[in-house]
């Protein structure tokens, strides 16, 4: 047990599944974006891959791609690119599945960022328009803040 399921259970949160996963969400994404200006990142990486297996123990069809998004990042931060783009595209077309086009389009942007090629620029542009459309002002932070462990995204 690590010191998050005691501080859930002790608020009696534990139960209610959303806020568990989002809980878990948060502290992998904090993990990663430690473990992107940090050198030892080693131990940020082990965190966050921890938080996406137990997210992905939820099998929840919007929870699935946010495990496979911090798998992406950690992926990506060992030096593994192929295996993180791998989990991205997976991931955005179980967000789109899910209908979470917020991450979706975030998740886009990050391929357009790592798949250096056509493809990857037409799927950024696609999450950018989608991104104006919605009114986002910022999103390269609002990627950031959902997918970080890359490199920063204008």
């Amino acid at each position: 047990i690590d010191d998050l399921d005691v501080i859930l259970r002790q608020a009696y949160l534990q139960p209610v599944q959303f806020l568990r996963i989002e809980s878990r969400y948060l502290r992998a994404r904090s993990a990663l974006a430690m473990a992107a200006v940090n050198t030892g990142a080693g131990r940020f990486v082990s965190v966050a891959r921890a938080e996406a297996r137990r997210i992905a123990k939820e099998d929840m069809p919007w929870s699935n791609p946010i495990a496979l998004v911090v798998q992406a990042g950690a992926a990506f931060l060992e030096g593994r690119t192929s295996q993180a783009l791998k989990h991205l595209h997976d991931a955005a077309g179980q967000f789109e599945r899910a209908d979470m086009r917020f991450h979706a389009a975030a998740t886009r942007r990050r391929i357009g960022a790592l798949q250096d090629d056509s493809a990857g620029r037409e799927c950024q542009q696609q999450a950018d328009e989608w991104m104006a459309r919605q009114q986002i002002k910022n999103p390269a932070g609002m990627t950031r803040m959902l997918t970080p462990g890359f490199p920063d995204v204008t």
